[in-house]
């Protein structure tokens, strides 16, 4: 019979494919640290005790996005490390470039490649709600989350969508107040995303905490699933008692037996 608990060892292909996608998802990584690098020291340098008011959100904003990129990227090498992403499709490679590439136009539009580009204040969150927009979308697409629209790690993909695309349009809506410096302008883009980052945070949580069977599949009206993690008490072996032993019969010598009776 075939050992049904033997480990399957992946092949060349897919340590290759899982080589790749770790590599792009350390290289975006990096990319944004690089941005964070150039632009930290220059606006730490405008700090003052008299803050413009619209100036400083709209520093909060475009450091709120790319600690969002970051964190986000984090918890996608984490994702791809884990046991079940062991074989990556084409599906998913793909879904790693699509979702680099828009985030890598994201942070230019936000001004950390080039400084001070684009000045235009709607554009810059245009694009990276855009970005979280085709994240959130691909995920959504890429995974099959329509074959369980209601399951949790399915909800929190569509939140993503429904905050971005309200980025999206607010930017237009708003242009012309952005452009101006309205603070309450500034203050719902803060609260879209907050929205972001709650969703992101639970997110975390259940790549953190969660089987991925469990979250994958679990309805969001349906009870909490169990934990990868949970303690399990050890099972101890029980002693294993020796068999009996037969009793010997007992031996005779030639003298002790007696001779055959003669008829």
């Amino acid at each position: 019979m075939s050992d049904t608990n033997a480990v399957v060892k992946p092949t060349r292909q897919d340590e290759a494919k899982k080589a790749l996608r770790r590599f792009w998802l350390a290289g975006t990584a990096g990319a944004f640290l690089s941005g964070l690098s150039r632009s930290f020291p220059a606006d730490f340098a405008t700090r003052s005790f008299h803050p413009n008011v619209p100036y400083t959100l709209d520093i909060v904003l475009r450091y709120g996005f790319m600690m969002w990129f970051l964190c986000y990227f984090a918890i996608s090498s984490f994702s791809a490390e884990r046991e079940h992403a062991t074989k990556s499709t084409l599906a998913s490679i793909v879904h790693d470039l699509g979702q680099s590439a828009v985030s890598l136009l994201a942070i230019f539009y936000l001004g950390f490649v080039t400084r001070g580009q684009p000045p235009d204040p709607a554009i810059k969150f245009a694009y990276a709600n855009f970005a979280v927009l085709v994240i959130s979308g691909l995920s959504w697409m890429v995974f099959q989350s329509w074959t369980n629209v209601l399951s949790r790690i399915s909800v929190l993909r569509e939140l993503g969508i429904v905050f971005s695309a309200l980025g999206i349009t607010s930017a237009w809506v708003f242009a012309d107040s952005l452009h101006a410096q309205s603070v309450p302008a500034y203050a719902w883009f803060i609260a879209l995303q907050i929205g972001l980052w709650a969703t992101l945070a639970r997110y975390w949580w259940i790549q953190w905490n969660m089987d991925d069977e469990s979250f994958e599949n679990a309805n969001i009206f349906s009870g909490t699933p169990e934990k990868v993690h949970e303690k399990v008490a050890p099972q101890v072996p029980k002693p294993v008692e020796p068999a009996p032993v037969a009793a010997a019969a007992p031996q005779t010598n030639g003298a002790d037996e007696k001779p055959p009776a003669v008829k």
